[in-house]
């Protein structure tokens, strides 16, 4: 699909089963994909198959905000209590306990190592083995959102990462966490960030608005009045579409300048989200899956 012709989005399925709003989202490695959400439950799920029937996969004690398939083949979640569990089919699951405020990401380093976000500001980094290896303290607000600097799909460069936090401040980390630069971003708050594997990333937040900057966090375009309320969720296709979820209960497709393209909503589809988005994931680049506070998971086909 060519982004320059005229986008049509039709429903491709809907998986319903959760009985609270979905937080997350993510593809396993067999093609599958993992949701989570306010219910403490952990479902498996086939969209490309149209298999409306999810598989639960594990049933935690409280609500689950992220979600990570670790190269060892285990499921991290992280949990609203500061949590993380630890998830392999037929074992029981593995509990740690930081003494700390929610889990808000969980973001790998290609190396089996994966960097935790905390909502008292705090970033830990854990090995393997699920000991820490680094701890930093970034921010006394929390930390929402991290993505690795990716220069092409083939070669990732683990040496650097994008950390967004509720002060509103968009950080450039060394691998060890260290911040090497900062610049004022979404006021008060940064929810989502996306990189486009060209030295652009793109940035949303409470204040409903999209930026751009290159990868030195010098500012390519700035404050577009996205959505009427928070931006949860940006993510790229990687076929110049980018797609992003508010709590306005929209989505929108823009291309990698950011003009608007495609709003998918009630108005023009009856079947498109009533509350706020709050995850998306890409299956393919004409393939989106989108959760919310109405607790279905939609997926779309551009």
């Amino acid at each position: 699909m060519g982004i320059s012709a005229k986008i049509t989005v039709n429903e491709y399925t809907q998986l319903a089963g959760h009985k609270q709003g979905v937080y997350a989202i993510i593809q396993l490695r067999g093609g599958e994909i993992l949701s989570s959400g306010g219910d403490g439950s952990v479902v498996r799920w086939n969209p490309l198959n149209k298999d409306p029937k999810g598989v639960l996969f594990a049933q935690l004690p409280e609500p689950v905000f992220c979600l990570l398939e670790h190269l060892d083949g285990s499921i991290w979640a992280g949990t609203q209590a500061g949590n993380l569990f630890v998830l392999e089919r037929g074992q029981k699951p593995r509990v740690l306990n930081f003494e700390k405020k929610g889990i808000y990401f969980l973001t790998p380093d290609f190396l089996g190592n994966v960097w935790l976000g905390f909502g008292d500001g705090y970033l830990i980094m854990l090995n393997r083995e699920l000991q820490i290896i680094r701890q930093v303290e970034i921010s006394d607000k929390s930390l929402r959102c991290m993505k690795p600097m990716v220069q092409n799909l083939s070669r990732p460069d683990t040496d650097r990462f994008f950390l967004g936090s509720s002060d509103g401040i968009l950080r450039k980390l060394q691998a060890d966490g260290d911040v090497l630069q900062c610049v004022n971003a979404n006021s008060p708050s940064i929810f989502a960030i996306c990189y486009l594997h060209d030295g652009m990333l793109i940035t949303g937040g409470r204040d409903a608005q999209l930026q751009g900057f290159d990868a030195n966090l010098n500012p390519i375009i700035e404050h577009i009045k996205a959505h009427l309320y928070t931006i949860h969720a940006i993510e790229y296709n990687n076929e110049g579409l980018i797609a992003t979820g508010s709590m306005d209960s929209t989505i929108k497709l823009w291309d990698k300048d950011l003009h608007l393209l495609k709003v998918i909503d009630r108005s023009k589809l009856p079947t498109a989200h009533r509350h706020s988005v709050n995850t998306l994931l890409w299956l393919s680049p004409e393939i989106l899956v989108s959760a919310g506070d109405d607790s279905i998971i939609r997926v779309w086909q551009l």
